[in-house]
């Protein structure tokens, strides 16, 4: 039996969506659907499952981990569209009886029913599209304990459940209002100040994320349903927005049921955020930490909505990262996690957050050198205030289209880089003619691939009898090398050799847009100092004027002279030399001890 994660972009805010499909292509497949992200996402997951699963496909269980917008909004429509057998959702007006002693005396039981139905029109809709169903669905609580296919309910606990209730933001007031975090301009930049301290203290050794984050993740998010499948072998689980409360109890029931093991997939609570994980609860969950050689564990992945660049915060990608968990994001493209099956034709494999940052982000900066320059002259450095924020503003906003812009250029022009280089080289490089690696170690990396492959390697005179049919085979072999060569730890060269290749390349795609930019930028700054003719150079301002036409200048010359094409083709050769050199350590024989799983400490 195999297995799929897929996770769907819900939009350029933070949404989950995910779509999980089992079995095999004898005795079928089962989906199970959680979480259908804002209103619009609804169409994305139909299209995927009509596109992927079939247009006639049973979903088996639906479940809705918690009742927030970006979670349950999308169910109803998906509901309407397929036949569902299984619905997992909490309502929390079916417990008014054990809750109404805790919200205000003008409430009888029905008045509060009521009043928590009204509060949740989106399960409400769910509840009237199922009940409209030919074959209705059975809407079911999903508490603790609960089998859902292969998936196992850690949290909630159906008593932690209740106790939460009159928390919940979509409840009625209860008798205890707590203290909210401030909103006021200095408050924010006081949050501010204490992010970029705790980031810049982060290192391998010292730890900044908090065991007691304030404010705390809120009730709504620690009352989400947290599941744990073990699929053919791979231990998966799927976390939703949970907090440290909710993981802590998660942990406490695995542990009461002997669910012990490594975990090989974890979604990361709440798209990253710094309040629903703690250095305690990780080492729980995913170990002790580790030092930065040794092999990873599993991997992490985190659904961030296409402009939330804010999420994942460093210190939680470095608090997986250290535990032997590298942190893959989806942003705007949908993202598989395949296990014991291969990648499905034309889908991407997920890339890990350093690469977005070193590969996306960077080359966004490089470009974007001239726009900050001209707004940092008309911004005060002498004292904080709003300025700080509106230009604050205006970088993040900057950084973020220029990072989206990298990757999509760089996207496009990859077509003909390719084509311009002959095919991938990670294909030439394996032909028989072809002599970047000598012969010797071309026939044992050709050995491999034919045992992985199942299929004969290519000798010199069937590849000059039939070039396309071999490099059909030399393709599907560079495929199977990337997709067993993800550990970053492991192959910790290769992988800085793709950060490289995918930083010229972005960069490259930037180079028009980049250029555009520095030209207007330029004609700005001579215009304004022509305007203000003759030049006083004793004013600030005309000085930085003269500093950007400088810096444009500069920077014009690099992006037309130093970022081209033959730069790019150099860093395609070494990451695809570096990858077929790979074969070596993936030709070795697997140790016991390398395979082990750590044993769970209950006490």
């Amino acid at each position: 039996m195999s297995v799929e994660i897929d996770f769907l972009p819900a939009g350029d805010d933070s949404g989950d969506a995910i779509c999980v499909r089992f079995g095999n292509d004898l005795q079928g497949y089962q989906v199970h659907v959680i979480d259908g992200g804002y209103s619009a996402t609804s169409d994305t997951i139909i299209q995927h499952i009509e596109e992927f699963y079939g247009r006639d496909t049973i979903i088996s269980h639906m479940v809705l981990s918690h009742a927030d917008d970006d979670h349950a909004t999308g169910l109803a429509k998906v509901v309407e569209r397929f036949h569902v057998q299984n619905i997992w959702m909490n309502r929390p007006w079916l417990f008014v009886r054990e809750t109404i002693q805790h919200f205000h005396k003008n409430f009888g039981e029905e008045g509060l029913y009521k009043k928590m139905r009204d509060l949740h029109p989106y399960l409400i809709e769910i509840e009237a599209v199922a009940a409209r169903k030919t074959y209705k669905p059975q809407i079911r609580d999903v508490f603790q304990g609960a089998q859902i296919g292969p998936f196992l309910v850690l949290a909630p606990s159906r008593d932690r459940y209740i106790e939460m209730i009159p928390f919940l933001e979509k409840t009625p007031t209860h008798y205890v209002q707590e203290a909210r975090p401030s909103t006021t301009l200095g408050g924010i930049l006081a949050e501010a100040a204490k992010r970029a301290v705790n980031y810049i203290d982060e290192k391998w050794d010292i730890e900044t994320l908090p065991n007691n984050p304030q404010p705390p993740t809120s009730y709504s998010n620690e009352s989400s349903v947290v599941q744990y499948g073990l699929i053919e072998g791979k231990r998966i689980l799927l976390t939703a927005d949970v907090g440290p409360v909710g993981l802590n109890e998660a942990v406490d029931y695995a542990i009461s049921r002997n669910l012990i093991g490594q975990l090989d997939f974890i979604q990361v609570p709440h798209h990253g955020s710094r309040h629903n994980v703690t250095p305690n609860v990780l080492d729980r969950l995913l170990g002790a930490k580790q030092g930065k050689d040794t092999p990873r564990r599993g991997v992490a992945m985190a659904s961030v909505g296409k402009k939330k660049f804010e999420h994942p915060r460093p210190q939680v990608i470095n608090a997986f990262r250290r535990r032997g968990y590298p942190m893959w994001t989806m942003r705007s493209t949908a993202l598989c996690m395949p296990f014991s099956r291969p990648h499905r034709d034309g889908w991407r494999s997920p890339e890990p957050e350093e690469y977005t940052l070193s590969a996306r982000l960077a080359p966004a900066i490089i470009a974007g050198i001239p726009a900050f320059a001209f707004a940092a002259i008309f911004v005060s450095w002498s004292s904080l205030g709003l300025p700080h924020l509106a230009a604050s503003l205006g970088l993040t906003i900057l950084f973020a289209a220029f990072s989206d812009i990298a990757r999509r250029r760089g996207r496009k022009i990859e077509p003909g880089i390719t084509k311009k280089m002959g095919g991938l080289p990670s294909t030439t490089m394996l032909r028989h003619r072809d002599k970047t690696i000598d012969p010797a170690t071309k026939a044992k990396i050709h050995t491999l691939l034919a045992g992985k492959l199942n299929t004969p390697a290519p000798t010199p005179a069937q590849e000059e009898a039939d070039p396309k049919a071999a490099d059909t085979f030399y393709a599907r072999g560079g495929t199977w090398l990337r997709e067993n060569t993800r550990d970053t730890k492991k192959f910790r060269v290769l992988f800085n050799e793709n950060i490289s290749y995918g930083f010229r390349r972005n960069l490259l795609g930037l180079r028009v847009p980049g250029l555009i930019l520095n030209a207007a930028i330029l004609i700005i700054c001579v215009g304004a100092l022509a305007y203000r003719y003759p030049i006083d150079l004793s004013n600030s301002f005309n000085d930085g004027l003269l500093a950007v036409i400088v810096t444009s200048m500069l920077h014009a010359s690099y992006q037309a002279f130093l970022v081209t094409e033959e730069s790019v083709f150099g860093a395609a050769r070494i990451y695809a030399r570096q990858l077929l050199m790979s074969t070596e350590k993936l030709d070795k024989p697997v140790t016991a001890a390398s395979t082990r799983s750590r044993a769970t400490k209950a006490k």
